[in-house]
């Protein structure tokens, strides 16, 4: 028994060590120790992977995502197609967009992250770059409900449901499990609501609709953000739910 708590404080000291070691040493805590060895790796994947371990959680991983970004460009963006730049862009674009409504330094930080995760996928995946841009989180040729129709109808809408599905997709996966069940009747509840709430019942919607359904669904994904770094795995559910009434309903069509 002692054999093995030993063999897991070894294990552990050994892990601590080694982050220690691709974030710099322990002396040094200056963002410059870390932009030298970032700049130094000597591949985008080493260098994303040093990124992800070394973090700061602050504004600070601007410069490093900055860093990495650069890193990985240089060995695919010269051979993109203009359709793959434009690919590109738009991916590291709804990183932005994303996180473009929460207050604090780690949201800027996960911001920067993800942009350099679009970077290290491109990097990694080139056939990303020649898929189509898509123009919702699912395949509008199938589009059949009023609001899959409404989505589908205004790029803007479609961008925020690409961000608000993924975003729900990590706190599905972030969630504790005893609560995912329940953030999943949330979503559902939500989705429902959506409708009767932005009065979205004319054909094509109004301006004011389309408005509506897009707030509805830029609060959506920043509640679901805010799971992420809550402690305590049942906040989740009660952030999103704080959501559900925000979204300003336009008026009714005039008869």
């Amino acid at each position: 028994m002692h054999s093995l708590v030993l063999a897991f404080l070894l294990s552990a000291a050994s892990a601590v060590a080694q982050t220690q070691m691709a974030c710099g040493s322990p002396t040094d805590d200056t963002a410059q120790a870390l932009d030298k060895l970032l700049a130094d790796d000597p591949t985008c994947a080493a260098a994303h992977a040093r990124l992800k371990a070394c973090a700061w959680g602050s504004t600070a991983d601007n410069q490093f995502a900055a860093i990495v970004i650069l890193k990985c460009e240089q060995t695919f963006l010269p051979s993109l197609s203009t359709h793959g730049k434009s690919r590109y862009i738009e991916e590291r674009q709804l990183c932005a967009y994303e996180f473009a409504r929460q207050e604090g330094t780690l949201y800027i930080s996960d911001a920067a992250l993800c942009s350099a995760n679009v970077a290290a996928n491109f990097n990694a995946h080139p056939e990303l770059a020649l898929q189509p841009i898509p123009r919702a989180s699912f395949d509008c040729g199938k589009a059949a409900t009023p609001l899959e129709k409404a989505i589908c109808s205004d790029p803007k809408l479609g961008r925020a449901d690409i961000v608000l599905a993924r975003a729900y997709a990590a706190a599905l996966k972030e969630a504790y499990a005893r609560d995912r069940p329940s953030l999943i009747v949330s979503e559902r509840k939500w989705l429902r609501s959506i409708p009767a709430k932005c009065n979205l019942s004319a054909s094509p919607p109004s301006t004011a609709t389309l408005d509506c359904i897009r707030n509805a669904f830029e609060l959506r994904f920043t509640g679901l953000d805010g799971c992420g770094v809550s402690e305590e795995g049942s906040a989740c559910a009660e952030i999103i739910d704080d959501t559900t009434g925000d979204a300003t309903p336009p008026p009714s069509p005039t008869p």
